[in-house]
């Protein structure tokens, strides 16, 4: 979550590392200017060609360039919204008809989802790199790391574990970075064509008092469906600790007080791990409140946890990084991070990691030969001058390693930092 991520704003310091974040609401997000839906072939047809029959590895890569392309069309045929629809209700005790219905009713308000998602992950310049996959089974599931770049550059990383059905067409995903289902965020969306006592169900289970929590849950979905964040963290501070404590409700606080502050976003971490903390997949989440709290030996476990359930990629190295540089194993830490940097060059998030630890240990030559790694592979030069404003590079400024460094890239040492 929050442990390794350092852009050119925030080298040295920690940043959420799995903040998707992106509320799935059917509907609400008009599709991109560019293509929008009323010229696209109708649903059915985009599905017949492009997912019928597909194998994941098919499905898998069609998902990940129409994430990197933020084409909402190509996102939205791979998407059978009908089952997902069926998901989102399943749990609810309808009899055939009413299921039917309400199961078409909420298929018709998704007819926009896939343009939704594919707006919101271009609005934090989301990528897609496939993690996982079969080459041959038809249906099962992949895995898709997405990162994201907000407007201070830096870089934050989830992860999408997507169920396909036997023809290859997407039915539902986990969010690791949520450790929540897409019809468990549809769910709260559809309260509208519930009954109090639906609702309840739907969303809680089995209560003492179903009639007020009815009446809670009703108040929080208008929350939910409002999409403020710091409105929804407040609806769960009023409510009653069988809600809250519920796992689906503590992950959600996490989420929500990602945008409030770090002071709610701390406690919110730190009761996710008292009522939670055992849960396998929520490891990753954990990472973060791990490394925030100063539990360094906790983090390392949390991030092998973690690497069992995702699997061991650049990001979980990098997390070790991070996690071994805060226990003074400088040798190990730099062991990880380069096992990250090896596993793919491009990747710049070790590489930022590479030179918080540089800065961290004032290791001068470690420091430049790591920005000269962030500029391989972003495949330009940094700006040296908005580097050395930044509080974080204050030692290394005052390095000759830095003024020759920054000198190449037209950057002149002030007399003071002499």
């Amino acid at each position: 979550m929050k442990s390794i991520i350092s852009g050119l704003s925030g080298a040295g310091r920690r940043l959420p590392q799995a903040v998707l974040a992106f509320a799935v609401v059917a509907g609400s997000v008009a599709a991109p200017a560019a293509q929008p839906p009323a010229a696209q072939p109708p649903a059915s047809a985009i599905v017949s060609t492009a997912s019928q029959g597909a194998t994941a590895a098919d499905t898998a890569e069609r998902f990940v360039s129409a994430i990197n392309t933020a084409n909402g069309s190509a996102l939205h045929a791979l998407i059978d919204v009908d089952a997902l629809a069926a998901r989102v209700i399943r749990n609810l005790d309808f009899n055939a008809v009413d299921r039917a219905r309400h199961q078409a009713r909420l298929g018709a308000e998704y007819l926009l989802l896939g343009y939704s998602v594919s707006a919101q992950m271009a609005a934090q310049q989301a990528t897609a790199s496939l993690l996982r996959s079969s080459s041959s089974d038809r249906g099962g599931e992949f895995l898709v790391r997405i990162t994201t770049r907000d407007a201070k550059d830096n870089l934050a990383h989830g992860y999408l574990q997507v169920e396909l059905d036997p023809d290859g067409r997407i039915v539902d995903w986990y969010d690791h970075s949520l450790a929540l289902s897409m019809s468990g965020q549809l769910a709260f969306y559809a309260s509208g064509m519930l009954s109090t006592t639906q609702i309840v169900q739907l969303l809680v289970g089995d209560v003492d008092d179903a009639t007020a929590t009815a009446l809670s849950m009703r108040k929080f979905a208008t929350l939910v469906a409002s999409g403020n964040k710091a409105s929804v963290h407040a609806g769960l501070l009023t409510m009653p600790d069988a809600i809250t404590k519920r796992r689906e409700f503590a992950t959600l606080k996490v989420d929500m007080a990602r945008h409030v502050g770090m002071d709610a976003y701390r406690d919110a971490m730190a009761e996710l791990a008292r009522q939670h903390g055992d849960a396998d997949d929520l490891q990753f989440i954990l990472i973060d409140h791990y490394l925030l709290s100063d539990e360094p030996e906790r983090a390392l476990q949390a991030i092998d946890r973690a690497a069992r359930v995702i699997g061991n990629d650049e990001v979980m190295e990098t997390n070790r990084c991070h996690a071994l540089l805060d226990l003074g194993r400088k040798a190990d830490a730099l062991a990880a991070c380069d096992r990250a940097i090896a596993r793919d060059p491009a990747f710049e998030t070790p590489r930022w990691t590479r030179v918080r630890l540089a800065l961290k240990t004032q290791d001068a030559a470690l420091a430049i030969a790591s920005l000269s790694g962030v500029e391989q592979a972003q495949g330009s030069r940094l700006d040296a001058g908005k580097l050395a404003k930044n509080k974080s590079y204050a030692w290394l400024v005052k390095q000759p390693e830095f003024a020759a460094w920054g000198a190449q890239r037209g950057w002149t040492q002030p007399d003071e930092a002499k």
